[in-house]
């Protein structure tokens, strides 16, 4: 069992601050932020190296990140429409807040189309340019969802609500939400840290009458952004779980890259390990804690969305299996050109 915990954000002003004629509320490096960054750096690094030594141009690894950052952004965000609904149609201006509200699949989808423009723009075929890709993009999400798992943005179902197979094997994966006394403790020390940021809560009109000890327990659960419902359980961290997931694609796909592969063999092969498995983590959401629950047909728009690419898997390695091993014996890796 893991016990929770939330680092807390790196305060850089601590608002409201006028400066001239604009006033800057509270500014933060938020870890989950850190996270993605990190996760975007790394990517672009085991890409590098990856295309260094098939006699690839590294800056294209350098280079696709913007095209990927964007497109997680865009079009994970357009893939979360389908997770609340009624929310984007009682207020479509959300659908211009980028940042508001990420779904991973919907990322995928996006990022794949733009990875074959992009690669076909470099001359690249997008079987080559994918195999590599997913390698990166393998190591790259298990720190995005390290980022998901630190912040606990992704709480699943309480071992209770599991089959006893299911929480006698993966169990020890479950967090343990502290109770009402711990919040209420992490309340009382914000609450000396930082009593201005505090006073909304005291404002709020039912607030009259509260003792102490509730104040601290709702700052407690602000500040850790802990659902109401999850004090005291034991529930199934998704993020974690995704992240040793994709570090396990990431540990198969370098063992299989060591030697050449059919152009496309770990394009094909890296959603026929993911997505299975990504159709049983999403069984694993919670259903109590969120708006974000919507099932079509009893499924989750993330599951309809790894069947269409465990498909899309198979598809692509009937066309891998027919094409040439790559890297091709005696290539070089890749040196700058003379004079760069």
């Amino acid at each position: 069992m893991i016990p929770y915990f939330r680092p807390d954000a790196l305060m850089l002003i601590q608002g409201p601050v006028d400066i001239g004629p604009i006033t800057l509320q509270n500014i933060a490096i938020q870890p989950w932020g850190v996270m993605v960054a990190l996760a975007f750096f790394i990517a672009s690094w085991v890409g590098q190296q990856h295309a260094k030594k098939r006699g690839i141009d590294p800056k294209v690894y350098a280079d696709i990140v913007v095209w990927m950052a964007g497109g997680a952004l865009v079009f994970g965000h357009l893939g979360h429409v389908l997770y609340e609904p009624e929310s984007y149609l009682a207020d479509p201006i959300k659908l211009l807040q980028v940042w508001n509200g990420l779904s991973s699949m919907g990322g995928f989808f996006g990022c794949t189309v733009l990875a074959i423009i992009y690669f076909r723009r470099q001359g690249i075929t997008p079987f080559k340019g994918g195999d590599i890709l997913m390698i990166a993009l393998a190591m790259g999400y298990v720190f995005g969802r390290l980022g998901c798992f630190i912040v606990h943005d992704h709480p699943g179902k309480t071992v209770d609500e599991v089959s006893p197979i299911v929480a006698s094997t993966l169990g020890f994966l479950a967090v343990q939400y502290p109770d009402r006394e711990r919040i209420e403790q992490k309340g009382s020390k914000e609450l000396e840290k930082h009593p201005k940021n505090w006073t909304k809560l005291q404002k709020r009109g039912e607030t009259a009458g509260w003792t102490d000890d509730r104040l601290a327990y709702e700052v407690g659960l602000e500040s850790w952004h802990i659902p109401r419902k999850a004090v005291g359980s034991k529930r199934f961290d998704l993020g974690l779980m995704d992240a040793l997931l994709a570090f396990t694609v990431f540990l198969i796909l370098s063992l299989l890259a060591r030697k050449p592969r059919p152009e496309g063999f770990l394009l094909a092969l890296t959603p026929l390990m993911y997505m299975p498995v990504r159709l049983f983590w999403d069984t694993l959401r919670n259903e109590d804690l969120s708006q974000q629950d919507t099932r079509y047909g009893g499924f989750t728009p993330a599951q309809y969305g790894a069947v269409i690419m465990i498909i899309l898997g198979v598809v692509t390695m009937s066309f891998a299996l027919k094409k040439a091993k790559w890297p091709a014996e005696g290539t070089k890796e890749w040196t700058p050109p003379a004079g760069d």
